[in-house]
């Protein structure tokens, strides 16, 4: 059985409880169909919208934590990344 992280266990726990995880998937590690998904929300945003695809693809590589929303269609609707000094 794969270990997974507290953080995870709640997280997984409370969408199954709530009317978001009844329509929703969590996700934490972005296939390509996702990757190609999640550049455009970052277009939207002023301080990321210049980025190009590969600069966003990098970004997410050096995130310690990624957390995807999925549709019942499989298709990302939602990202969030986490960032630390590690200190």
């Amino acid at each position: 059985m794969k270990k997974i992280g507290p953080i995870k266990i709640k997280l997984n726990k409370l969408l199954r409880t709530s009317s978001v995880g009844r329509c929703m998937d969590v996700i934490y590690h972005l296939i390509e169909k996702h990757k190609k998904q999640h550049h455009p929300f970052y277009q939207q945003e002023w301080w990321t919208k210049d980025r190009t695809s590969s600069e966003t693809k990098q970004c997410v590589a050096v995130s310690q934590i990624c957390i995807g929303l999925m549709n019942s269609k499989n298709d990302l609707v939602g990202f969030v990344r986490v960032l630390t000094e590690s200190i």
